[in-house]
């Protein structure tokens, strides 16, 4: 359940779902679609592109006001037939990424390898989001490798652990 949109004029909104895409997570291999899409600018080398989704009563002209006020890009404004308005703005930040490794555990064999930097020639098709607050969906896009278990320490061995249990929360300048 997400919390009440705050009345017009009082300037503030309330954030529905936050998407961190770190710079090392980006893969330099996209395919071309000729769907319409809205592309963001990548983030710089040691940031994170930050995309959020927020609702509003106030006009758009305000949004947009307070949206370039804090350096963000206004994406996408559409007002709903309840009044508010649905917003979806972008901006970076830096980011600090360190090597993770979930181990295998809870029966599975393998150890994932999510690296702070693409690696060329490395394959990876394991997505990991991670959602972390009850009140706003906030998910970390981070993309890894599977090896067998017992292998990432040896290629990572200053990685960050995660368990399949628990998520780790750390600041992230939003």
């Amino acid at each position: 359940m997400r919390a009440e949109t705050p009345s017009a004029g009082q300037m503030k909104a309330v954030a529905v779902l936050t998407i961190f895409f770190p710079e090392g997570h980006l893969s330099p291999d996209l395919a071309t679609t000729s769907k319409r899409v809205i592309w963001l600018d990548a983030p710089s080398v040691g940031a994170v592109r930050i995309v959020q989704v927020i609702f509003s009563h106030d006009t758009q002209a305000d949004v947009l006001g307070l949206i370039e006020e804090a350096g963000q890009q206004l994406v996408f404004h559409h007002r709903l037939p309840n009044g508010e308005g649905v917003v979806i703005r972008s901006w970076a930040n830096p980011w600090e990424q360190a090597d993770v490794i979930v181990p295998a555990s809870h029966g599975t064999t393998e150890d994932i390898i999510f690296p702070a930097t693409y690696q060329p020639g490395t394959a990876r098709p394991v997505t990991l989001t991670m959602f972390v607050r009850p009140d706003e969906l906030r998910c970390f896009a981070l993309t890894g490798f599977r090896v067998p278990a017992g292998i990432a320490r040896g290629r990572f061995p200053q990685a960050d652990t995660l368990s399949r249990s628990e998520v780790p929360w750390r600041g992230t300048g939003a």
